[in-house]
């Protein structure tokens, strides 16, 4: 059976390690616990900065909040049955017309403002007029492997 040769590690390292995990040898990574244990109990400075991280770890271990949150606080955070309840906005009254193809009184204003942007499409389709030759010098910058200077031309 033989013994693994403990790792070398820097004092840079061991202060980082200690500032990061504290004075507690358990919460060490386990790869570098032996050389950092060696290298505290070598170095009186080491040694220094695990006492003060050992007085703040025992600070941090024993501080307990003030919890002031009650189940009682927590329900009064809550939104009412009557907030809950948002009042109609313009949307929900428009969508509401356009949902009532049935209703005789309604209906037609639904159906306008339905045929409203499809009209308005069909009739500025018709009316622009496109020739082939418009579109050859796009379709040439487009899909042209080599992209030159426009400004030459």
């Amino acid at each position: 059976m033989s013994v693994s040769p403990i790792p070398e590690i820097s004092a840079e390292r061991a202060m980082e390690i200690l500032s990061a995990y504290g004075a507690q040898p358990s919460r060490w990574p386990e790869q570098q616990r032996d050389a950092l244990i060696a290298l505290v109990a070598a170095s009186p400075e080491l040694a220094a900065v695990a006492r003060q991280e050992q007085a703040l770890d025992s600070l941090l271990d024993h501080y307990q909040p003030a919890t002031r949150l009650t189940a009682g606080a927590l329900t009064n955070c809550l939104p009412t049955s009557e907030a809950r309840r948002r009042p109609p906005t313009r949307w929900r009254a428009l969508i509401a017309s356009l949902s009532s193809w049935n209703d005789f009184q309604g209906g037609w204003q639904a159906a306008a403002m339905v045929m409203l942007p499809l009209t308005l499409g069909f009739v500025l389709g018709l009316s622009t007029e496109v020739t082939p030759e418009d579109w050859s010098d796009t379709e040439y910058l487009v899909f042209s492997p080599e992209s030159g200077d426009l400004s030459s031309e």
